[in-house]
């Protein structure tokens, strides 16, 4: 069937808005980034682009920690032989 000129002349408009970016990922990396698509039921591109703009605002928002993260860190420390005064000094270190 072929595709009329209208159609032409919109897919032009829509493809001239629209910017191209490769990536080229090993096989092994692809076929995740695909099964993990395809779980969340997202287009693989619908799902890169939502990953991407997560990580954006991640990194120009200054994302909060999650709730969880310190308590487990803190733990998985003493766990691995970390006195509290050694845990206490890191987490100082962190925040200068």
């Amino acid at each position: 069937m072929a595709v009329t000129e209208a159609k032409r002349n919109a897919n032009d408009r829509y493809n001239a808005k629209c910017d191209s970016i490769i990536i080229r990922p090993l096989k092994q990396v692809g076929d995740r980034i695909r099964a993990a698509a395809k779980a969340s039921g997202k287009s693989l591109q619908g799902y890169i682009l939502d990953a991407v703009d997560e990580q954006i605002k991640r990194d120009e928002g200054g994302e909060e920690m999650p709730q969880t993260l310190m308590p487990n860190l803190i733990r998985w420390l003493k766990e691995h032989g970390h006195s509290d005064d050694d845990i206490v000094q890191c987490l100082e270190s962190l925040g200068s």
